[in-house]
């Protein structure tokens, strides 16, 4: 069972990898479509008001202190 949720686990990071690779290297030819382009544009918008709230909130601003606070006592060692 471990080795079959590995096996899942491992695939979806590479098809995810994959993807991003593929939309990399086409991004230049889609954003000449231009209902690519405005939707792309309105995406990441939403994407950066979305990830703005989320750096506000205070879990991630908690989370960043843990995270910080893990780094600096790794360093110690």
């Amino acid at each position: 069972m471990l080795l079959g949720m590995l096996v899942i686990v491992v695939t979806k990071i590479v098809n995810t990898a994959v993807v991003a690779r593929l939309f990399t290297l086409t991004q230049p030819t889609l954003m000449r479509l231009r209902w690519f382009a405005l939707t792309y544009a309105l995406w990441m918008r939403f994407k950066h008001a979305v990830l703005a709230r989320a750096r506000a909130s205070w879990a991630w601003r908690l989370a960043r202190v843990i995270k910080r606070q893990w780094r600096q006592r790794w360093r110690r060692r």
